[in-house]
C-alpha cells in the first residue's frame, strides 16, 4: 500500500488525503477544487532545506573547511534541484503554500554565502550565488511597514 498524507484546504478547511503515488501531478481538494501542495515538490524542497541546514552546521565560522570538493558537489546538487522543481506543474501553489520553508532556505543560503565569500572556495561560492538567483524568482513574502516607518 503506497503511503498517504493529509493536508487541510485553505480555501474551505476539507481534509484531503494525497497519495504517495501523486508524484509531481497538481492536487486540488476534492470538495473545492482550490490547488492543494504537490507531495514530491514538498519533500525535495525539505531536502534541499535538510542537506543546507547540515552544510551551514558543519561550517565552523572560523575554520577553514577541508573538504572544498563535497561542499561544491552539496551546493550544486541543490542549485539543480531547486531550478528542476521550480519548472514543474503546482510548484507556485505549494511553494506559496510553504512560504516559511523557502524563506527559511533563504536565509540559510544567505548565511552560507556570507561564510563563503572570504574563503577560497570560489566553486562553492559561485553556487550559492546561482542559488540566490533561483530564489530570487520564488514568491517572496510582502514586508510590511510599521505605521513609524520602521520595519521592525
Amino acid at each position: 500500500m503506497t503511503p498517504q498524507l493529509t493536508y487541510d484546504c485553505r480555501a474551505c478547511g476539507t481534509t484531503n488525503r494525497i497519495p504517495g503515488h501523486a508524484g509531481n501531478r497538481r492536487v486540488v481538494c476534492g470538495k473545492c477544487r482550490h490547488s492543494i501542495p504537490t507531495p514530491w515538490i514538498v519533500k525535495e524542497l525539505l531536502q534541499v532545506w535538510n542537506e543546507l541546514d547540515q552544510l551551514s552546521r558543519k561550517l565552523k565560522p572560523l575554520d577553514r573547511p577541508k573538504n572544498h570538493r563535497e561542499i561544491a558537489r552539496v551546493l550544486e546538487r541543490q542549485r539543480i534541484t531547486l531550478v528542476h522543481i521550480r519548472d514543474q506543474p503546482g510548484y507556485s501553489t505549494t511553494s506559496q503554500t510553504l512560504l516559511s520553508l523557502v524563506v527559511e532556505i533563504d536565509v540559510l543560503v544567505n548565511d552560507l554565502e556570507r561564510r563563503l565569500a572570504g574563503t577560497t572556495l570560489k566553486q562553492a561560492w559561485r553556487a550559492v550565488v546561482e542559488i540566490r538567483g533561483v530564489l530570487k524568482g520564488l514568491p517572496q513574502p510582502e514586508r510590511k511597514s510599521l505605521p513609524s516607518g520602521s520595519p521592525d
